[in-house]
């Protein structure tokens, strides 16, 4: 009876309850409907939602009830999600419901019995906003796994996600009341905090295989990121920057150093391949856990950025730069994102448009959708997807896009125009050390007028630009202790690498060019090492046990 009334619960109530709360926060309809009784009935889901989620002594030790639970937690965090995104009360701060209009004790506390009840039921049975950060910032900064805390991924940190930004808009950042009596005390070091511990999981939870967890978590977390502070590019976006990056250097030196041996080997080398995916699809789960968040955060912080000359940034943007160049160049990368997006369903455009300032709706891939609004369309596997689409949409060509500006706003314009120089020797297909050698020789030729060129005062004074900016590399460069004299070896460097990414880019967007003049190969390469392991095997028929077997076949013809 209890696993049946677990099974409609999870397959009924919640996807009901979750396209409900998700269609009135659309239409804001929370103020005109949840109110008196129905405000009644909304507390009770509440208070019967978060026990299930979060009380681990619900199952008793019984097994199969503690499976059945958690494998529908994520569903029951997104239905928490949806609700505290339209429910007009701030019910984890019940100290400011007294100044609400729309709270119970504002309406009908005075004459309903049951709403004088279910009030001190919820101050005792909900924690304080206060605390359920508190129990978040203890599970970061402990040991603790996914799966010996749950609750506090699967449960809270969607329900913190929708119910912070949510009030923040009326809170005191936002909203200065006459009477001077908020309706709550939510503010900017709420979300940053929630925000934080957020990325600080993330880092810790790097090419960790027992975090499903890390597939979901942007899509939700997206919305807290509204009015971030500028500490967090420091404290948090750019060391998590610089451990994925080193992850992919990694990942990227394993499969240079493999393939040499694949190519060469007769042996079967299908596991040692799997081995080599499974690793990729890995680290694509992890990026894409971050890069949205990332998105969105340059999307706030880029014209503060550009404005300031802030070195942090132009460290983030070579981070992320490198990360693109090691995507274009490996075998299994890209593939990998491919297969990643296909099987979880993931809808890119929805990630990287800077508009994620609602809940979205977060399931496991082997969730059915717990909401009619975020209901994906199931693509259809025979038909060929535009694959030049998928490219260009990807997060790492996303995000290397935004952070772009921040790479080119330290080149003085002699040196912007140098790079397009550069960019187009490589679309020649010319080898890097020719590039290297016409930066250099263009950077220590003196600055000619030619009477004979019509625009040569145009490019001499675009050659004078940015002298702003050759004072910030020069800082930069005398705070590194380096000799004055690698300041060219070092401009060089910077052109070149960064002529290398806009190359990339321009592949990217003009796909035509990059297929001219190839063989299109009609046999995939997994039909190819298919009919290869074909012809390693020993046939059927040769074995010792068939061959036994043959000699008595005879007697059935």
């Amino acid at each position: 009876k209890t696993s049946t009334s677990l099974a409609y619960v999870n397959q009924v109530i919640l996807p009901i309850l979750t396209s409900l709360f998700d269609h009135l926060a659309a239409c804001d309809y929370g103020t005109d409907l949840l109110l008196d009784e129905i405000q009644v009935a909304s507390y009770k889901i509440l208070s019967s939602l978060y026990t299930l989620g979060t009380d681990a002594n619900l199952t008793r030790d019984r097994k199969y009830l503690k499976t059945e639970i958690e494998r529908h937690k994520p569903a029951l965090g997104s239905c928490l999600g949806a609700f505290s995104s339209v429910f007009p009360v701030a019910f984890l701060e019940p100290f400011a419901n007294k100044h609400n209009p729309f709270s119970l004790l504002n309406r009908i506390a005075d004459t309903s019995l049951e709403a004088q009840d279910i009030m001190t039921k919820m101050e005792s049975s909900m924690p304080t906003l206060e605390t359920i950060l508190a129990e978040v910032d203890h599970f970061v900064e402990s040991e603790k796994t996914y799966h010996e805390a749950q609750h506090i991924i699967d449960v809270i940190l969607p329900l913190l996600c929708s119910y912070l930004p949510f009030w923040w808009n009326q809170g005191p950042d936002n909203v200065s009341p006459q009477s001077g009596n908020h309706v709550t005390m939510v503010t900017a070091d709420h979300m940053n905090l929630l925000l934080k511990n957020v990325l600080k999981m993330i880092k810790k939870n790097i090419a960790n295989e027992n975090a499903p967890w890390m597939t979901r978590i942007a899509s939700f977390t997206q919305q807290i990121i509204i009015n971030s502070s500028e500490e967090l590019l420091k404290d948090v976006f750019l060391p998590l920057a610089e451990r994925v990056k080193k992850r992919v250097d990694s990942m990227f030196h394993k499969e240079e150093s493999l393939r040499g041996f694949l190519k060469s080997s007769t042996d079967d080398t299908s596991q040692i391949e799997a081995q080599i995916q499974e690793d990729w699809q890995l680290l694509v789960r992890d990026i894409y856990s971050f890069y949205p968040l990332l998105i969105k955060y340059v999307d706030l912080q880029r014209n503060h950025w550009l404005k300031d000359n802030i070195a942090e940034a132009e460290e983030l943007y070579n981070y992320v730069a490198e990360i693109f160049n090691v995507w274009s160049k490996s075998q299994y990368f890209l593939k990998e994102e491919q297969n990643f997006i296909s099987a979880n369903e993931i809808d890119n455009m929805a990630l990287i448009m800077p508009t994620a300032t609602r809940r979205t709706a977060a399931v496991s891939g082997d969730m059915p959708a717990a909401g009619g609004k975020m209901k994906k369309k199931k693509r259809a596997r025979d038909k060929k997807r535009d694959k030049d689409k998928e490219i260009q949409s990807s997060l790492m060509v996303a995000c290397l896009k935004r952070l772009l500006p921040v790479g080119l706003n330290l080149f003085a314009g002699k040196e912007q125009e140098l790079v397009q120089h550069c960019k187009d020797r490589y679309l020649k297909k010319m080898q890097e050390y020719e590039v290297i050698e016409f930066a250099h020789t263009q950077l220590t030729l003196p600055d000619k007028l030619d009477p004979a060129d019509e625009m040569s005062w145009q490019h001499y004074l675009y050659s004078k630009l940015g002298k702003k900016e050759d004072i910030v590399v020069q800082e930069s460069i005398e705070k590194s202790d380096k000799k004055p004299g690698n300041k060219i070896e070092e401009t060089v460097e910077r052109i070149v690498a960064m002529a290398k990414v806009l190359y990339g880019l321009h592949m990217i967007d003009h796909p035509q060019q990059q297929s001219k003049n190839v063989y299109r190969s009609c046999v995939s390469i997994q039909r190819k090492r298919a009919v290869i392991a074909c012809f390693r095997h020993v046939s059927l028929h040769s074995l010792p046990r068939h061959r036994a077997c043959n000699i008595f076949a005879r007697t059935y013809s």
